[in-house]
């Protein structure tokens, strides 16, 4: 609904800001930045991709809630539908953004 159209706005204005000033992203912000992309393009492989390399940033710290939703998302992509609007919300709202 409308959240995700603000989110996906968002995300392609934190794209266009990153070209424009070169800054490198740290790891997981690209890989949340590659998730909204994904989800835009309702490209299942490449959301399954983004969510597997946050999972990887996201294990060492130590935030249960963030590796719960990370993982819940994965296993709705498994099930071959795209991670619910709540998930990714909750994940956007946990990852560290410094």
């Amino acid at each position: 609904g409308m959240a995700l159209v603000m989110v996906l706005l968002l995300a392609k204005q934190i794209i266009t800001l990153y070209h424009a000033v070169q800054k490198t992203l740290t790891k997981d912000q690209h890989a949340l930045v590659t998730l909204y992309v994904a989800l835009e393009d309702n490209n299942l492989e490449l959301i399954q991709f983004a969510l597997e390399s946050l999972r990887v940033h996201v294990k060492p710290m130590n935030n249960a809630e963030l590796t719960y939703q990370v993982d819940k998302a994965l296993e709705q992509v498994f099930q071959g539908a795209p991670p619910t609007q709540e998930v990714i919300n909750i994940i956007t709202v946990n990852l560290p953004m410094a």
